[in-house]
C-alpha cells in the first residue's frame, strides 16, 4: 500500500516536472518570438531611417549645387519668383517638417504602448503589437515618401502642386478651367496678376525709419494687389497676358504707379500715410475695411485720378443710386493729375459717362472663425465675371484671395521679403529680373474653413452694363446657399432703422416667398431689395424667406448668423502681417 502512495507520488511528480519543462519551454519560445518581433521592429525603424537619410542627402546636395551654379552665373540682383532656384532652396524646410512629424507619430505609438519593446508580454499581445507597429512605419514611410517626391517635385518646377486635382472647374476673377486640359491657361492666368510682396531697403516712409515692410504691410500688399488688377482690367483688357519679354508701355506705368518710393500714387509709402490720416500709425497692422479706405482716399484726390470709382458698400449694403451717382460723370476722360508725367496712366472710356467702378464690399462672416454656411455664397461671388477676388487672408495673414478649386481657396500670398526694385523700361537684363519679382505662376491654396471670417468682397464694373450685370447675376438663384452674403438696394431708405420699415420688411418677406421674386438672390448668398418710390411706400425685399431686420442705429442684423453684421467695425477687420 505504501509502495502503491510513493508510485502515485512518484508520477504527480514527473508529471508536474514534464508541464514545468514544457511551460518553461513554451516561455523560451515566446521570449524567443517577442525578440524576433522587437529585432523586426527595429530592422522596420533602421531601413526607414536609412532610406529616408539618403534621399535627404541627395536632396541636400543636388539643391547646394543647383545654388552654387545660380550663385555664380546669374547676376545680381538674382530674381525671387518663384522659379528661382535659391528662392526653391526653401523646400528644405518642408523636408525637415516632414521629419519632425513623422518622429512625433512614432514617439506618440510608443508612449501608447509603453510596453511594446518588453519581453513579458504574451505572444498574442506581441504578435497585435508587432502589425499595428508595421502599420505605422508602413505609413509614415509611405508619408515621407510622398513628402520626398513632392519637394523634389516642387523644387524641378518651381513650386508646389498648384491647382488640386479635381473634375470640378476651376474659378479664377470669374472664368473657369479645367484642370485637364486648362492647365496652362490657368498659370498665365495667376502669373498675369500682380503679385505684391514684401520689400525691404526703400527710403523711409514718413518721419519714421522703417525701409521694410516685413510684419505689417501685407495687407497693404494685398490692397495693392487689387488695385492693379482694377488698373490692367481698366487700361488693357481682361484677354491681356503677361509673360517675361512683355513690354506695354501701359503695363509698365501701371507697375510704376506702385513702386515703392514716395511719389508713385499707389506705393506702400502713399497708402500707409493714407492709412496714417485715418487714425492708423504707419507701421500698425490694417485690416481689409481700413486698406480700402486708405485706397479710397488716395484714388478720390484730387491731386491723384486714375479714372477709377471705389466705392465702400458699409453695412453689408450695396446701394445701387449711390454707386451710380459716384460714376456718372460728364467727362469722357480721366480728370488731370498733379504727379510725375511717367505716372499718368489714360486710356478711352468704353462707357464716355460711367467711370470704371471697383465696388468693395466688408464683410464679417463669423466670430473667431469663418462660418462655413457662407462657403457657397462666397464660392458665388469668384464666379462672377466681374469678380477681381476678395482681400483677407488667415489669423495673422494677409492674402488676396482670387478664385477657388473644388472645396480649397486659391490665393497669393505677400509673404515673402525681396529687395526694391524699379522696372522702369525694361530693357536691361536687371530690370527685367525686376519686373519677374513681381509674377507668380502658382498659387498658394487652403481650405475655406482656414479664411479669417474678416473679408473684402471685389468687383470691377468697367461699364454700367457690368454693374447691371454683377447686380443681375447676384440675383439669379443658380447656387443654393443658407445664409446671405450681403444686401443690394434701390436707393437708401429715410426711415432706415425705423420699425415701419422693420414691419413692412418681414411682411414683403412672406409676400416675396410666394412668388418669383423668391428665387432670386438669397439661393445664391446674397439678398436684394427693391426699395421702389411706390405710393404707398412699400418696401419689398427678395430674402428667399431670411428675415433682414434693421437695428435701432439704422444698420442691418441678421437673426440667424448669431451676430448682427452692424457689430462689423474696423477693429474687426485687423489681421496682422
Amino acid at each position: 500500500m505504501k509502495s502503491c502512495t510513493e508510485g502515485k507520488k512518484t508520477d504527480i511528480a514527473i508529471t508536474k516536472t514534464n508541464e514545468c519543462s514544457r511551460s518553461t519551454e513554451k516561455i523560451l519560445n515566446e521570449e524567443k518570438q517577442v525578440n524576433q518581433h522587437i529585432g523586426k521592429v527595429i530592422c522596420l525603424e533602421i531601413s526607414f531611417l536609412v532610406e529616408y537619410s539618403i534621399l535627404l542627402f541627395a536632396y541636400t546636395v543636388v539643391c547646394f549645387l543647383c545654388w552654387l551654379v545660380e550663385s555664380v552665373l546669374i547676376p545680381f540682383p538674382r530674381t525671387l519668383a518663384s522659379n528661382s532656384l535659391v528662392r526653391r532652396l526653401s523646400n528644405w524646410w518642408k523636408v525637415t517638417d516632414g521629419l519632425e512629424s513623422s518622429y512625433s507619430r512614432l514617439l506618440w505609438f510608443r508612449m501608447q504602448h509603453p510596453g511594446y519593446f518588453s519581453s513579458h508580454q504574451n505572444s498574442t499581445t506581441s504578435n497585435s503589437s508587432l502589425r499595428h507597429a508595421e502599420q505605422v512605419l508602413d505609413r509614415v514611410k509611405k508619408g515621407i515618401r510622398l513628402k520626398m517626391d513632392k519637394v523634389l517635385d516642387a523644387y524641378l518646377t518651381g513650386g508646389d502642386s498648384d491647382f488640386p486635382t479635381c473634375e470640378s472647374p476651376v474659378w479664377i476673377f470669374g472664368r473657369s478651367y479645367s484642370v485637364n486640359y486648362d492647365i496652362e491657361e490657368l498659370r498665365r492666368s495667376v502669373s498675369s496678376c500682380m503679385w505684391i510682396t514684401y520689400r525691404k531697403n526703400f527710403s523711409s516712409i514718413g518721419g519714421t525709419n522703417l525701409t521694410s515692410d516685413k510684419g505689417w504691410g501685407c495687407m497693404i500688399r494685398a490692397g495693392q494687389m487689387l488695385v492693379a488688377k482694377a488698373l490692367l482690367l481698366r487700361h488693357l483688357n481682361q484677354d491681356w497676358h503677361w509673360d517675361s519679354e512683355c513690354r506695354d508701355h501701359l503695363y509698365l506705368q501701371i507697375v510704376s504707379l506702385l513702386e515703392d518710393t514716395k511719389v508713385a500714387p499707389l506705393s506702400l509709402h502713399q497708402i500707409a500715410q493714407s492709412g496714417a490720416s485715418l487714425g492708423k500709425p504707419i507701421g500698425s497692422w490694417l485690416g481689409p475695411n481700413t486698406v480700402a479706405q486708405a485706397l479710397k482716399k488716395i484714388l478720390s484726390s484730387e491731386y491723384v485720378s486714375l479714372d477709377i470709382a471705389l466705392h465702400i458698400a458699409m453695412d453689408s449694403t450695396v446701394v445701387k443710386s449711390e454707386i451710380k451717382k459716384a460714376c456718372f460723370t460728364t467727362s469722357g476722360h480721366a480728370l488731370p493729375i498733379s504727379v510725375p508725367p511717367a505716372y499718368i496712366v489714360s486710356t478711352p472710356r468704353p462707357d464716355a459717362k460711367w467711370k470704371p467702378l471697383l465696388l468693395v464690399v466688408p464683410l464679417r462672416l463669423g466670430l473667431s472663425d469663418l462660418n462655413e454656411a457662407y462657403v457657397p455664397g462666397i464660392k458665388a461671388a469668384f464666379e462672377i465675371p466681374q469678380n477681381i477676388g476678395i482681400i483677407g487672408g488667415r489669423p495673422n495673414h494677409a492674402l488676396y484671395f482670387i478664385g477657388y478649386a473644388a472645396n480649397e481657396v486659391l490665393y497669393l500670398d505677400p509673404h515673402t521679403v525681396q529687395p526694391t526694385v524699379f522696372v522702369s523700361t525694361k530693357l536691361t537684363e536687371v530690370e527685367k529680373a525686376a519686373d519677374e519679382t513681381y509674377h507668380i505662376h502658382k498659387p498658394g491654396r487652403m481650405s475655406f474653413s482656414a479664411m479669417d471670417p474678416s473679408i473684402a468682397v471685389c468687383f470691377f464694373c468697367k461699364t454700367e452694363a457690368d454693374f447691371d450685370a454683377v447686380c443681375s447675376k447676384l440675383g439669379e438663384r443658380f447656387l443654393v446657399t443658407p445664409l446671405p452674403l450681403f444686401e443690394i438696394c434701390e436707393r437708401r431708405p429715410h426711415d432706415w432703422g425705423s420699425a415701419s420699415f422693420v414691419s413692412s420688411s418681414s411682411s414683403s418677406v412672406k409676400t416675396s416667398s410666394k412668388s418669383a421674386s423668391k428665387s432670386s438672390s438669397a439661393a445664391l448668398g446674397f439678398t436684394t431689395l427693391s426699395l421702389g418710390s411706390s405710393s404707398g411706400g412699400s418696401k419689398s425685399t427678395a430674402g428667399g424667406g431670411h428675415s433682414i431686420t434693421r437695428s435701432a442705429g439704422g444698420s442691418p442684423s441678421s437673426s440667424v448668423s448669431g451676430r448682427s453684421k452692424s457689430d462689423v467695425d474696423d477693429e474687426d477687420f485687423e489681421i496682422l502681417g
